[in-house]
């Protein structure tokens, strides 16, 4: 049975589909976007410098595009006052799926690390959600004031 294609389009001409995941697979769908996310969500700001010092070495081209999109969509913020970037409400929602992928990416590939921290993360997750984002947003605030 296929769900999607039987469905109407968007109202949006410009969209090929109204899957949700078609839909976040359009501002999320590549490697360097949700390592982005990663970094601002453990750091809770970050420099464009600073994401080009993540531990994956991303081009210059490529990280100045991705920070558009990702400011496009809304999902970070940037501070023009000290050029500090940081997630939006809407993408600190995200949380919970990276942790997922994180922790599904730990069961199945040899070579991944999952860091205690990333552990202790997940355990909040699945104890409180909405008290776990909470402290997350208040955390990124916080980082932003300073």
């Amino acid at each position: 049975m296929a769900l999607y294609s039987t469905m109407a389009k968007t109202a949006d001409p410009s969209s090929r589909s109204c899957c949700p995941l078609y839909s976040a697979l359009a501002d999320l769908g590549d490697r360097w976007t949700l390592l982005i996310i990663r970094e601002l969500l453990v750091s809770h700001t970050a420099t464009y410098s600073n994401l080009l010092g993540m531990t994956e070495k991303i081009a210059t081209n490529t990280l100045a595009n991705r920070l558009t999109k990702l400011q496009v969509a809304e999902i970070i913020t940037k501070n023009a006052a000290n050029n500090q970037f940081s997630l939006t409400q809407k993408g600190v929602e995200l949380t919970p799926a990276l942790l997922e992928l994180a922790v599904w990416a730990s069961k199945y590939d040899k070579d991944s690390n999952l860091p205690p921290d990333i552990v202790e993360w997940y355990d909040r997750l699945l104890t409180d959600r909405d008290a776990f984002l909470t402290d997350i947003q208040r955390d990124i605030a916080q980082a932003q004031q300073q």
